[in-house]
């Protein structure tokens, strides 16, 4: 058939030309595990990850072949869990990492009461942010939001749901998110990189190479900053300081409030000397009000918030009002006094 096919008049050129390709495509769709088996690997699969005995027996037989072998398994998040199963991708996130006692007889569990006469808590960190990506898209179109698969636990769902056109989710690729964002900046783009503080360390080469390097516009927004509690020690985003301050180019920045958050970000947005990044905690803010017109804070300054004795001074950088406290040009960096313990 193929020595037929290659004499037909003017096609036959071509698919002697195309056919080899298209055999191996068709072998390749057919057959998903041939490209393992070229590299001389065994393959074995589709197996249902929900199925344990055929699991089980698939492992078995891995384990007693002598040579590299690689068992693929299909599951469905949230297997079982009507909510996460049939919910979508919102179901799926909702239920990602479910807490103790939040499902009660195969259903989620009725939320808690609030007693009567609580207070309002704060808003979480994640929501501010998120909500003022938005009025910050809105007020300049150059802004985007990207991210690596973290859309909810970043809060660019907000900016998905608001300005969708603006919004880009890599899936989890770190690396291609911020070569993403550096192709966006050089276009005169303002990207915002919402990633977990733990997670951008995938990412250490480009933000090097890419962004430090070539002064690119690029804002990096680090959820998760320090320890994350439930999240576990995967998740506690504690060597971000450490592996950010020894770049050059980069202007690090850690709100005190969500105040200041807000001001950081507008700062960000607005900087023009090459890129910026800002940290803040998993969790609920202070509670302090969040300001309608934001404040652009000058790079390195501070403002001393208390006095205190043995020569030790609490300070607040990148203070975006004066406030009724002096203002002073701070160094960056504080080191202790010889009797600090």
């Amino acid at each position: 058939m193929e020595s037929g096919l290659v004499k037909l008049p003017a096609l036959g050129h071509t698919l002697e030309r195309l056919g080899p390709q298209f055999k191996e495509s068709l072998k390749a769709f057919w057959a998903p595990g041939l490209w393992w088996e070229e590299l001389d690997w065994a393959y074995m699969g589709v197996i249902d990850g929900h199925n344990v005995r055929a699991v089980r027996r698939a492992v078995r037989e891995a384990l007693a072949a002598q040579r590299p072998v690689v068992v693929h398994c299909a599951t469905i998040k949230g297997k079982g869990f009507a909510p996460a199963e049939d919910g979508g991708l919102e179901g799926m996130e909702k239920w990602h990492a479910a807490k103790p006692k939040s499902i009660a007889n195969g259903a989620p569990a009725p939320a808690a009461a609030a007693p009567a006469g609580a207070a309002t808590p704060p808003p979480a960190y994640t929501q501010v942010f998120g909500e003022a990506l938005v009025r910050e898209a809105q007020r300049d179109e150059r802004v985007l939001g990207i991210t690596a698969a973290m859309n909810s636990g970043t809060g660019l769902n907000i900016l998905q749901r608001e300005l969708p056109e603006r919004y880009f989710d890599v899936g989890i690729a770190e690396q291609q998110a911020v070569l993403l964002a550096c192709g966006l900046a050089l276009q005169g783009c303002r990207p915002v990189v919402a990633i977990y503080s733990t997670f951008l360390q995938r990412a250490y080469d480009q933000i090097v190479h890419d962004v430090c390097l070539q002064k690119l516009n690029v804002t990096f927004v680090m959820d998760r900053a320090g320890l994350v509690g439930d999240d576990g020690p995967t998740h506690h985003g504690v060597f971000d300081i450490p592996y950010l301050r020894c770049l050059p180019n980069i202007v690090l920045m850690a709100p005190r409030d969500e105040a200041m958050l807000v001001h950081m970000l507008r700062t960000a947005l607005t900087y023009d000397g090459g890129p910026t990044a800002i940290r803040y905690p998993r969790g609920e803010a202070v509670g302090v009000p969040i300001p309608d017109e934001p404040s652009v804070i000058p790079v390195g300054t501070g403002e001393i918030l208390r006095e205190a004795g043995n020569g030790v001074t609490s300070a607040s950088h990148y203070s975006a009002t004066g406030r009724g406290s002096a203002r002073h040009s701070l160094p960056p960096t504080f080191w202790p006094t010889a009797g600090w313990r």
